[in-house]
């Protein structure tokens, strides 16, 4: 029930260990939001939830590892999958249909959220790939392609 920019500034919140921060749109690093007031948020909570984000792309367990990017500078994020169709008892009993075995307006979104790098980070985001299957299979490999052209962009 959240938008991909409301998922976009939970995660910056995040990532900046509780600011408040507010969307800004960007052409370029000129105009980035320094906002520095902080929410009241648990720390320890925060410092779980990157933890666990981290482990999500970096960890060979993560369901995100295949789209880890090569780098010192690494992606931090959580895949998601949203629901598109009511699977009935009589499907839950016949077995699941796969996604893949769906017409395409019946599949699943996938999402991912994270944000770049890991340490001191910038940039915050949200993918979505509607109708795209899972979140680690669509949406997790378009955020390193996106961190990998960041990257680029800083050197």
């Amino acid at each position: 029930m959240a938008s991909p920019l409301q998922l976009a500034v939970m995660i910056s919140r995040i990532a900046s260990d509780g600011k408040e921060v507010v969307p800004t749109l960007i052409k370029n690093n000129s105009s980035i939001n320094k906002n520095s007031n902080f929410l009241d948020i648990n720390k320890n909570a925060i410092e779980l939830i990157k933890k666990g984000m981290f482990e999500a792309v970096n960890y060979p367990t993560g369901t995100a590892y295949q789209s880890r990017i090569n780098s010192d500078k690494l992606m931090c994020g959580k895949t998601g999958t949203s629901q598109v169709r009511r699977i009935s008892m009589k499907e839950r009993e016949d077995g699941i249909i796969k996604n893949e075995d769906l017409p395409r307006n019946k599949r699943d979104h996938a999402l991912f959220v994270g944000y770049y790098p890991h340490k001191n980070p910038r940039y915050a985001f949200s993918i979505v790939v509607e109708h795209g299957g899972s979140g680690s299979k669509s949406a997790a490999p378009i955020a390193k392609d996106l961190c990998n052209k960041l990257m680029m962009s800083d050197i």
